[in-house]
């Protein structure tokens, strides 16, 4: 326990302001249900940590799907791409809620049905919801997926096979133990009774006097061990440490292609060249600054 960024709310501030998984939204039109688990026959090595494997990038602000999709991104290409949160706030309210709240499984349909998402250096984090910048969403698809996956719930092994091949989101329960956690490892089977924060489980140490899942969360890097935690695999509950074995799931990249984009020209990206086009300068000021962009065909 510890005093963070969170000592001065309530319990019933923090579930508010802080936490961001939303359990109550219903699945009214997704793909058809995986037919497999797609990682039943993985071997389990004795530790995995994916963050020092260069597949996860820096602590973000809650929507950690886009954790998981970064991950197997990663794993396919050798390219590490931060991508935008943003975007998923703005764009994806099929299903979700913005800031409201939602749940992985619609944020990877979203990007799936959408045919990719967008770079964070591109679609930048507000925090606040906005609205949705369609050019972007409809134009700059830089990483895309195939799918999504669930992983077999209450299994315990059956998500470490899945972890061993990727960062995996899961759902947790997180009460007041995680709101001053500082280090350690979390060992309580039932924090509270509801499902309300996604978290991304990005490796685990399978041997020795304490196993536990290594989590990536998305609160800074001044909670917790610098934005991650440590929660115990053998938890006295079919569920698991607060309930992380009810709802995971993973995004499905069978290759490394990812789709062809479009080009913004300039600091302030007015002008947007199509796939097979690419900018060029028509006016400049002296060489120096161009003061207009037009598309040239490749």
């Amino acid at each position: 326990m510890a005093i963070n960024q969170f000592a001065d709310m309530s319990e019933e501030e923090f579930t508010q302001k802080v936490l961001g998984l939303n359990t109550e939204l219903e699945k009214q039109s997704t793909q058809a249900a995986p037919e497999m688990f797609r990682y039943s026959n993985a071997n389990v090595p004795a530790k995995m940590d994916w963050v020092k494997e260069g597949a996860v990038t820096d602590v973000k602000n809650q929507l950690i799907a886009v954790g998981a999709i970064e991950g197997i991104n990663y794993i396919k290409t050798k390219e590490l791409t931060s991508l935008s949160v943003q975007q998923l706030v703005d764009c994806d309210h099929a299903y979700n809620m913005g800031c409201g709240g939602g749940l992985m499984s619609y944020a990877f349909d979203y990007v799936h049905k959408n045919g990719g998402i967008d770079t964070d250096e591109d679609y930048s984090y507000w925090s606040v919801d906005l609205a949705c910048q369609t050019a972007k969403q409809g134009n700059r698809h830089m990483v895309s997926i195939d799918g999504y996956e669930e992983v077999p719930k209450n299994d315990t092994q059956a998500l470490l096979k899945a972890v061993s091949n990727q960062p995996v989101s899961v759902g947790i329960c997180a009460n007041s133990n995680l709101q001053f956690y500082s280090s350690g490892v979390v060992d309580e089977p039932s924090c509270c009774s509801q499902m309300n924060h996604g978290v991304l489980v990005v490796g685990f140490e399978n041997d020795g006097p304490q196993r536990h899942w290594k989590i990536k969360n998305s609160w800074g890097t001044g909670w917790g061990e610098e934005g991650y935690f440590r929660a115990a695999m053998d938890a006295q509950a079919p569920s698991g440490t607060c309930g992380l074995l009810q709802m995971p799931a993973y995004p499905v990249k069978k290759t490394a292609k990812n789709p062809e984009h479009s080009e913004l020209c300039g600091y302030f990206g007015m002008t947007m060249c199509e796939p097979h086009a690419s900018c060029l300068c028509e006016y400049s000021f002296f060489d120096l600054v161009c003061l207009s962009w037009g598309c040239q065909a490749h």
